[in-house]
């Protein structure tokens, strides 16, 4: 039996949720994890007078219910292990992750795997501005792995991104992919200004055009197939998690290579990043 975590006396006030991690309690007791400290506003306290904890941590899988809102932080670094959280969660979640998987069943707020490093961050509602973004002072955003976001992000999505993945079904934003240095980002649509405003490198693919004009300093390049996009749909349904994904379709059609029309940029930075648009 998995870790479970089932809230019971969350308090209206800023919790730091970074020691709670799948990986540091393998070798815990349900009792022993309860006693872990646990930082409430300005005083510290217990896991314990927060939840109610039951099963064993050993198979690397935690569950937690609740209203976590005020949680900032939840899982920063995780590096293992499986962390399922039934409830809102607060900003800053999975932070800096190198590994494991976070599945939300509810919405996150800002900085939502800002800096990740690998790993899967799985979110079935919508996300706040930063989704996968730089933290404040920092030159690179995701640098690996995957963020899988069922609804709307806000703005500033990607920032910075280096390396990985972001998927989102709904809206992503505006400034979707700031100064993005490489990666891929596929969207429904991107709501707001400013799309692949300053990119260098990488690919952002839009299952419905952008609902702003996009920056002159992005070029025509020609309609080219996307390869990458078919084989993406299917490993994510293969997973059981991409049912919701952008370019999903029927299977009349899933053996067909999804093509789209390529404006390179942003020729302000000299750059070579890819906007992929009106794909079918």
């Amino acid at each position: 039996m998995s870790l479970r975590l089932v809230g019971h006396a969350i308090p209206r006030l800023p919790i730091d949720g970074a020691g709670i991690r799948p990986d540091r309690w393998l070798a815990l007791t349900a009792r022993e994890v309860a006693r872990q400290p646990l930082l409430i506003g300005n005083a510290w306290g217990e896991i314990g007078e927060v939840f109610h904890c039951e099963g064993d941590p050993a198979d690397g899988r935690v569950e937690l219910e609740g209203d976590l809102s005020g949680f900032g932080g939840l899982a920063g670094e995780m590096a293992a292990g499986e962390l399922i959280v039934r409830g809102n969660v607060g900003s800053r979640l999975g932070v800096g992750m190198t590994g494991g998987t976070i599945r939300v069943h509810g919405s996150v707020a800002h900085w939502a795997g800002a800096e990740m490093r690998g790993g899967l961050l799985a979110i079935e509602g919508d996300a706040g501005r930063m989704l996968g973004a730089a933290l404040p002072g920092s030159r690179l955003g995701l640098r690996g792995g995957a963020i899988l976001l069922q609804g709307d992000a806000q703005s500033d999505a990607g920032l910075l991104m280096r390396r990985g993945l972001i998927a989102i079904g709904g809206s992503g934003g505006a400034f979707l992919g700031r100064s993005m240095i490489a990666g891929t980002i596929v969207a429904n649509r991107a709501s707001g200004p400013g799309l692949g405003a300053g990119m260098k490198r990488g690919s952002i693919v839009l299952a419905e055009g952008p609902d702003k004009p996009i920056l002159p300093t992005f070029t025509r390049a020609g309609r080219f197939q996307l390869t990458f996009l078919g084989l993406l749909r299917r490993h994510l349904r293969d997973t059981g998690i991409g049912d919701w994904f952008p370019f999903s379709r029927s299977d009349d059609h899933a053996a067909t290579t999804p093509s789209a029309d390529m404006l390179r940029g942003d020729s302000v930075v000299k750059g070579q990043g890819e906007i992929l648009l009106d794909v079918h």
